[in-house]
């Protein structure tokens, strides 16, 4: 009978979890919209991708790596207020991986967001081109 109530909290436990976690099934199923994809330049250690959020206001924001690895450092999320905000994600990101889900807005003053500026490594990806999506979630 123990083992049956550990199963069952086991179950429950994962079920109440899974909330948290963004799936491609999320993204496909429309909770995730894409809001632009950028080819990284590695002649630089900075890029920086224009975003079409066509005047959306979104809380979260996640990257996805889609073709090569790329480590990323810091990024750094302009909106069209003029206001920054810089985001550390010390991490190396290969094909299919996502970034943790960051937190976008900017408490009661929510803003649109207009361009991502991204801090990283040349020399790790520097033999193959690497290609990332940036989503958003309202």
């Amino acid at each position: 009978m123990n083992l049956m109530k550990g199963v069952l909290l086991a179950f429950v436990f994962l079920l109440n979890t899974s909330q948290y976690v963004v799936s491609a099934q999320d993204i496909s199923e429309g909770k995730w919209d894409l809001l632009g994809s950028h080819v990284i330049d590695y002649t630089l250690d900075t890029d920086v991708a224009k975003l079409d959020t066509t005047k959306l206001v979104y809380k979260m924001l996640k990257i996805k790596v889609i073709e090569g690895s790329l480590s990323i450092n810091k990024i750094a999320i302009d909106y069209v207020n003029g206001d920054s905000r810089t985001v550390r994600l010390p991490k190396t990101y290969t094909k299919g991986n996502d970034s943790k889900m960051i937190d976008v807005s900017l408490k009661q003053n929510r803003q649109v967001m207009e361009k991502i500026s991204l801090w990283f490594n040349p020399k790790m990806g520097a033999a193959q081109r690497s290609v990332v999506e940036f989503w958003g979630r309202k």
